[in-house]
C-alpha cells in the first residue's frame, strides 16, 4: 500500500498474500479480524509486514489478541483491543521490528516472547493502556509514556532497584504524564526531612532511592507529570511543606514527598522513586518573585520538574550563558514570568502554566523548544530572543516584542494588540491572527517567513521591503506610510487590503491579491512580466501603476478606483465585444506598453505608448458564458471621456489575421496630437466601405501621422471620399499620412474635407478635394402648376450620333505599381524578338555546298533599349531600360538548285530590363525588374539568283522563361515569373534598283527590300497576389505584332578593297509595327494598360560589314514613336564569323 487507508473486516476478501508493505502514510486496519500471511495462512516465516516509518497497521479488536505475523521495518503498530490482552507471538521474536507499539486501550505483559519481540522496538503506553513489567530486567529497544499506566509490581523494602524493572537500548521518554504503580507495603523505613539549606533546583531530584527504569540511551524528560500510585492505584504521599525564604522574605511554599525522578547531574539514566521537591507554591510578586539561578549548573541540575502553582511571579536569574529549565507541563500558575539575564529553556509543554505576563529583559532568550504555551501577553526587551524552534506560542492579549522572533513552529494571538518592531529573518513560524486580534509591523519581515493566518488584522506601519509570508483567511491588512510588496501565496485570502495615501502596495501575480479586496488611497503598484487578470475589487481615490513585460486584465470590480493609471510597461487590457467595461480612473497615462480594450475610459488618456481599440491578443481567449450565449459583436469600440494627447500610437481594432474594419474611438473632450500616430483599419473600396472611424467632439490641435492598413478591400473609384475622422469642434489640429496606402489598382490620400466638411478628413483616390457626405437641403414648397398648353404635333426624331467615349479621369490616383507590372510583362514578351538582319548582318550570302566555299558561323549580338510609354488611364509615366545579349550558329546548310540557300541554326539570350513608373498625381514610384533567358531555333531560305535579288523567309522560334520583381514606394518587394514560346515568320523580296561609281571609282549598287512580318508572343505571367492582397492578373500574352517596312541599302567597297573580299552595305529602314493586344494588368479586377503602342512608326539606320572573308560586323540605331508619348530607342552591334 502507498499512501492509502484501507480496513480489512471481512476474511474472504484478502487471501494468499505473503507479503504486505505500507509506505508512504499508509494505515491498514485489522478490525476485529486477523490477517493471517501465506498461502496456508500460516504465518511462514517467508510472509510478513514491513512497515516504512511514516505508516501504520492498526489492530482493533474487541478480545484478546496475539498478533502472529512477523514484522518488519520502523513504523506503528497501535493496538485497541478494548481493554482486553494483547501479544505477541513467537514468529515475532526475532523478528527486529525497530518501530514503535503504541498500546491504547489494551493491556500488555512485558516479559518473555512480548518482550523479544520489543528487543529493538519501542513501546508507548497511551491513554488506557496498562502495562505490566515481568520479574527481572526486561530489555526493549526504547520506552515513552503517553497517558498511559506500568505496573512495576512490589518493591521488598531496602531494595534500590525494584525487582521488575526496564532496560532501554535506546531512549527512555519522561515528558508526558503518565502513571507508575507500585506495591510499597512499607517499602521505607526512614524519611528523609525536608532541607531548605540546599539549592532549590537541586530539591526535586536530591534523593533518589529505587530505581524503575534504566536505559543505555538517552533520558528525555524530568518525570515531573507521572503519577506515582500504589497497587490500588491511591497516590503515594508522606509530604512535607515548608516555606522558601529568599533574602529573608517568604517568596513560596514549597511541598516535598515521594516523587519519580531521574538522577542528578549529567547522567541522566532511569527513572527512580525517590523523595524531593514536588511543588512550588508562588507567593511573591516583583522584586519578590521566586528566583531560579542555574548557579552554572547544566542539565538536570538546572531544571525544576516539581510543579509550579500559585499567584505569585517568576524570576530567572543567571549568568550571561546560564540556562534554567522547567520541565512539568502541570504548572499552572498565573503570575508573571520575568526573564531577568539569561535563558529559559521549556522542556515539556505548557511549563509556564497561566502566566499573565511572558516578560524578557535585552539579551535573555527563552527557548520554547519544541513545545506548546500560552501566555497572557508578552513585553520583550531590545536585543531579546524567543526561540520558537518548532513550538507552539499563544499570546492572549497582545503586547510588544523589540527583540528578536525566530525558529519555526506556530504563533497565535488570540486577542488585543501585539506589536512586533524590527525584523525577524530568521522566523519561519507560521502566525495565526484571531478575530479580534491586531499585529503591527514596523518592518516588512516582522513576521518571518512564515504563512499569516489572518482572522483579524495586520497593520504595517513605516514598513519598506517584501512581504514574503502567505497570507490567508478573511481579516484586513493595513499600509501605513508603507512600501510593501507581497511575495507570498496569498490565494487564499479573500479579506481587504487598506493602502493609505502615502503607502505602496505592490503584487506580481494574481496569487498575490488572493481574492481578497483592495481599497486604494495611495498606490498599486503591479509589477508582472507575466499575464494575469485582476479579478479583485479595487477601489478609493488611489493610483495604479503597471510595471513589467506582463498584461493585466482589469474586470469590473477592479475597474472601480478613480485615481491616475500609469503604465510604464507591459500593458492594460479591459473589456471585450459583448461586455465593455468602464474604468473609473481620472487620468491614464501611457508611458510605455499599451492599454487596450472595449467600453469607455471616464478620465483623460495621455498616450506615449500603444492606445488600442479592442482587446489586446492575449485576452481575446478570456470568453465568459455571457459573452458565449451573447449573439457576437463584430467591432470594437472605445470611448474616452476626458481629453486624449497622442504622442504614441492609437490601434483602432484588431490586426494581422484577426484583422477587420468597422472599430470606433470616440473623444468627449479635445485631442491634441504630439506627433503621434493613430491606424486605421479600412476596407479600401468606394465612399461605402466599412471602416475605423474617430470622433472628436471637441477640438483637435497638434499634429499626428494617420496609416491605413488594408481589411481586405479590393480597390474602387471614390467619389465623395471615405470619412476616417469626424470633428465636432475647432479642427485646428493636421493630420499627415504616414506611408502609402493601397488597395487594387488605387492609391489612397489622406485629405481634409470641403466645403461643409472643412473640419473633417478622409481618403480619397482623387487628387480633387473629398467633399465627404452633402447634407440635403430640405425641399422648398412648390409653385401651383400653370394650365397646360395645347400640345404640339412631335417633329420625326433624329438618328442620335455614336455616344462619345468618356475619358478617363485624369486625377485617378493609380499605383505606379500597375506600370512595373505592365513593363516586365511587355518587356517578357518583346526581349529576344528578332529579324533576318538582327541575327546575320547580310541580306543574303552565298555558301557553295561542295568545294566552293562551304562555311560554318558563329554570331553574337547585343542591344540596348530606352522605351518610355504612359498608361491608358491615370497619369503613370513608366520609362525603361534594356539589354539583351543573343549568341547562335548554323547547324545545317543545302542548296535546292545551286542558287537557293537554306539553313537552320540554334540560338539563346540573357536580357535584363529595368524600369521605373512614376504617378504625375501622387509622385510616388514603382522599379520593376524582369530578367531572363531563352532558346530557340530559327531557319532561312534565300532565292539568290544570279543578281543577288530575290525572295527570301525566315522564321524562328523561342522558348522564354523569367524573374520578376516590383518594388514598390514604401511597399514589399513583390517577386513572381513568367514563361512562355515566341514565335515569327518573315518575309522580304531584293530588287536590285540601280548601280553607280564613286568619285574614287568604286561599284555601288543599290537595293530596296519590301519586309513583313508576324510575331506572335506567348510569355505569360503567373497570377500573384501582393503581400497587401491584391490580385494581380496580367494580360497581353498572345499578342501578335505585324511588321511592314522597306529597307534601302547600299553595297559596295572602295577601290583599295579589290579583292580583300571586304565589303560594306550602309542602310536605312522604315517600319509600321501595329500590335493585336495592349500589355496590360489587373489589379483586383481594375485594368491598366500600356498606351500608345497599338500603332508604332519606326525609323532605323546602320551599317553592316564583312570585314575579312571570315568577319562580319553590323551596328544601327532606331527609333519607334506611338500614341501618347510612346517611344522605344534601340541601339545594336552583331558580329558573326564563319569558318
Amino acid at each position: 500500500m502507498n499512501n492509502s487507508q484501507y480496513v480489512y473486516s471481512n476474511a474472504n476478501i484478502l487471501r494468499g498474500i505473503e507479503h504486505i508493505n505500507l509506505t508512504n502514510n499508509s494505515t491498514l486496519t485489522l478490525n476485529n479480524k486477523s490477517l493471517p500471511l501465506g498461502d496456508a495462512t500460516d504465518d511462514n516465516i517467508n510472509t510478513g509486514y514491513n512497515i516504512d516509518g511514516t505508516s501504520t497497521l492498526a489492530i482493533q479488536n474487541s478480545g484478546a489478541t496475539t498478533f502472529k505475523s512477523h514484522l518488519s521495518g520502523n513504523g506503528t503498530v497501535s493496538t485497541n483491543t478494548g481493554g482486553n490482552a494483547f501479544s505477541f507471538d513467537s514468529n515475532n521474536a526475532g523478528d527486529s521490528f525497530a518501530g514503535t507499539l503504541a498500546l491504547g486501550n489494551s493491556t500488555f505483559i512485558l516479559s518473555g516472547l512480548n518482550t523479544q519481540a520489543l528487543n529493538q522496538a519501542t513501546l508507548r503506553a497511551g491513554a488506557g493502556s496498562i502495562t505490566t513489567v515481568g520479574n527481572g530486567v526486561q530489555h526493549i529497544g526504547g520506552l515513552a509514556f503517553d497517558g498511559g499506566t506500568v505496573d512495576f509490581g512490589s518493591i521488598a523494602p531496602g531494595n534500590t532497584r525494584a525487582e521488575n524493572t526496564i532496560q532501554t537500548g535506546r531512549d527512555l521518554n519522561l515528558t508526558a504524564s503518565g502513571t507508575v504503580k507500585v506495591g510499597v507495603d512499607n517499602m521505607i523505613n526512614e524519611t528523609p526531612a525536608a532541607d531548605n539549606n540546599i539549592p532549590l533546583l537541586s530539591q526535586d531530584d536530591k534523593t533518589t532511592t529505587i530505581r524503575l527504569a534504566g536505559s543505555d540511551g538517552t533520558v528525555t524528560g524530568n518525570a515531573g507529570s507521572l503519577a506515582l500510585v500504589d497497587a490500588n492505584g491511591n497516590v503515594i504521599t508522606d509530604s512535607v511543606t515548608d516555606g522558601i525564604l529568599q533574602n529573608g522574605s517568604l517568596v513560596a511554599l514549597g511541598t516535598w514527598d515521594w516523587r519519580l525522578t531521574i538522577t542528578t547531574g549529567e547522567n541522566q539514566d532511569g527513572l527512580y522513586i525517590g523523595y524531593a521537591l514536588k511543588q512550588v507554591d508562588l507567593q511573591g510578586n516583583g522584586d519578590n518573585a521566586l528566583l531560579l539561578n542555574s548557579a552554572g549548573a547544566s542539565g538536570n541540575a538546572a531544571d525544576l520538574s516539581a510543579k509550579v502553582t500559585g499567584s505569585g511571579d517568576l524570576a530567572i536569574e543567571n549568568n550571561a550563558n546560564g540556562t534554567v529549565s522547567l520541565s512539568n507541563q502541570d504548572n499552572d500558575y498565573t503570575g508573571i514570568t520575568e526573564v531577568r539575564s539569561g535563558n529559559l529553556l521549556m522542556n515539556n509543554n505548557h511549563v509556564l502554566g497561566n502566566t499573565s505576563l511572558l516578560q524578557l529583559a535585552a539579551d535573555t532568550t527563552l527557548n520554547m523548544n519544541g513545545y506548546a504555551q500560552t501566555t497572557g501577553r508578552v513585553d520583550a526587551a531590545e536585543d531579546s530572543q524567543i526561540a520558537i524552534n518548532g513550538g507552539s506560542l499563544t499570546i492572549d492579549q497582545g503586547g510588544i516584542i523589540n527583540g528578536h522572533l525566530l525558529g519555526d513552529g506556530s504563533l497565535t494571538l488570540n486577542d488585543g494588540t501585539l506589536e512586533i518592531n524590527g525584523e525577524n529573518t530568521s522566523l519561519a513560524a507560521n502566525t495565526q491572527i484571531l478575530n479580534d486580534a491586531t499585529i503591527s509591523l514596523n518592518n516588512a519581515a516582522g513576521l518571518g517567513s512564515g504563512a499569516i493566518d489572518n482572522a483579524g488584522k495586520l497593520i504595517l506601519t513605516s514598513a519598506n521591503g517584501s512581504l514574503q509570508n502567505s497570507l490567508s483567511n478573511s481579516g484586513t491588512v493595513n499600509l501605513n506610510g508603507s512600501q510593501i510588496v507581497l511575495a507570498g501565496d496569498n490565494a487564499l485570502f479573500s479579506g481587504i487590503f487598506n493602502i493609505d495615501p502615502s503607502s505602496q502596495l505592490t503584487a506580481s501575480e494574481a496569487q498575490h491579491l488572493g481574492s481578497a479586496a483592495v481599497n486604494d488611497s495611495g498606490t498599486l503598484n503591479l509589477i508582472t512580466d507575466t499575464d494575469w487578470t485582476l479579478n479583485n475589487s479595487v477601489m478609493g481615490e488611489g493610483n495604479l501603476v503597471k510595471e513589467g513585460a506582463g498584461v493585466v486584465t482589469l474586470t469590473a470590480p477592479s475597474s472601480a478606483y478613480t485615481g491616475t493609471t500609469d503604465i510604464n510597461q507591459g500593458g492594460i487590457n479591459f473589456g471585450s465585444r459583448n461586455q465593455p467595461l468602464t474604468l473609473a480612473t481620472s487620468v491614464i497615462n501611457i508611458n510605455q506598453g499599451f492599454l487596450a480594450g472595449n467600453g469607455a475610459v471616464a478620465g483623460d488618456v495621455n498616450n506615449l505608448g500603444v492606445l488600442q481599440v479592442g482587446s489586446n491578443s492575449t485576452s481575446q481567449n478570456m470568453t465568459t458564458l455571457a459573452e458565449i450565449q451573447a449573439v457576437p459583436a463584430t467591432s470594437d469600440s472605445l470611448t474616452i471621456g476626458g481629453n486624449l494627447t497622442n504622442g504614441g500610437i492609437i490601434q483602432l481594432g484588431q490586426t494581422g489575421s484577426n484583422i477587420q474594419a468597422g472599430n470606433t474611438l470616440t473623444i468627449n473632450g479635445n485631442y491634441m496630437g504630439n506627433n503621434g500616430t493613430i491606424a486605421f483599419n479600412t476596407a479600401l473600396g468606394d465612399d461605402n466601405s466599412a471602416t475605423d472611424h474617430m470622433s472628436i467632439r471637441g477640438n483637435t490641435s497638434g499634429t499626428t501621422l494617420v496609416s491605413v492598413e488594408n481589411a481586405g478591400g479590393s480597390g474602387a473609384r471614390t467619389l465623395n471620399g471615405i470619412e476616417l475622422i469626424n470633428v465636432g469642434g475647432s479642427s485646428d489640429g493636421n493630420f499627415l499620412q504616414d506611408g502609402r496606402i493601397v488597395a487594387g489598382a488605387y492609391d489612397y490620400r489622406l485629405a481634409r474635407g470641403a466645403l461643409n466638411n472643412q473640419s473633417n478628413w478622409y481618403l480619397t483616390n482623387s487628387a480633387s478635394e473629398p467633399v465627404g457626405t452633402v447634407t440635403p437641403v430640405d425641399p422648398t414648397t412648390p409653385a401651383n402648376p400653370s394650365n397646360p398648353t395645347t400640345p404640339t404635333t412631335p417633329t420625326s426624331p433624329t438618328v442620335p450620333d455614336n455616344p462619345a467615349t468618356v475619358a478617363p479621369s485624369s486625377d485617378i490616383m493609380l499605383r505606379p505599381e500597375a506600370g512595373s507590372y505592365i513593363e516586365d510583362l511587355a518587356a517578357a514578351n518583346t526581349m529576344f524578338n528578332t529579324r533576318l538582319h538582327d541575327r546575320l548582318g547580310e541580306t543574303q550570302y552565298t555558301d557553295a555546298l561542295t568545294g566552293e566555299k562551304r562555311v560554318t558561323s558563329l554570331w553574337l549580338r547585343q542591344v540596348g533599349t530606352h522605351n518610355g510609354w504612359r498608361s491608358n488611364i491615370g497619369s503613370l509615366k513608366t520609362t525603361s531600360n534594356q539589354y539583351v545579349v543573343m549568341l547562335g550558329g548554323d547547324v545545317a546548310q543545302w542548296s535546292n538548285n545551286g542558287l537557293d540557300r537554306g539553313h537552320i541554326g540554334l540560338m539563346g539570350g540573357y536580357g535584363n530590363n529595368q524600369s521605373n513608373t512614376h504617378s504625375g498625381v501622387t509622385g510616388n514610384t514603382s522599379k520593376g525588374q524582369v530578367s531572363g533567358y531563352s532558346v530557340g531555333v530559327y531557319g532561312t531560305w534565300y532565292a539568290n539568283d544570279v543578281n543577288k535579288t530575290g525572295l527570301y523567309l525566315d522564321s524562328w522560334l523561342q522558348y522564354n522563361w523569367f524573374k520578376n520583381k516590383v518594388n514598390g514606394e514604401d511597399l514589399p518587394q513583390e517577386k513572381y515569373n513568367s514563361n512562355g514560346f515566341s514565335a515569327s515568320l518573315e518575309t522580304g523580296y531584293t530588287w536590285k534598283i540601280g548601280e553607280f561609281y564613286s568619285s574614287k571609282q568604286s561599284l555601288n549598287t543599290v537595293y530596296i527590300q519590301p519586309q513583313a512580318q508576324i510575331t506572335w508572343m506567348g510569355v505569360k505571367a503567373n497570377n500573384h497576389t501582393e503581400s497587401n492582397g491584391t490580385l494581380i492578373n496580367s494580360d497581353g500574352n498572345g499578342n501578335i505584332q505585324t511588321r511592314l517596312g522597306t529597307r534601302l541599302f547600299l553595297k559596295g567597297h572602295s577601290k583599295i578593297d579589290d579583292g580583300k573580299s571586304r565589303e560594306f552595305e550602309p542602310f536605312i529602314e522604315l517600319n509600321w509595327l501595329h500590335n493585336t493586344r495592349n500589355f496590360s494588368t489587373e489589379m483586383n479586377g481594375a485594368r491598366v494598360s500600356q498606351d500608345g503602342a497599338n500603332k508604332i512608326g519606326e525609323v532605323k539606320t546602320g551599317v553592316e560589314g564583312q570585314l575579312t572573308q571570315n568577319l562580319t560586323a553590323w551596328g544601327n540605331v532606331g527609333q519607334q514613336i506611338g500614341n501618347k508619348g510612346y517611344t522605344n530607342t534601340e541601339a545594336m552591334v552583331g558580329v558573326k564569323y564563319s569558318w
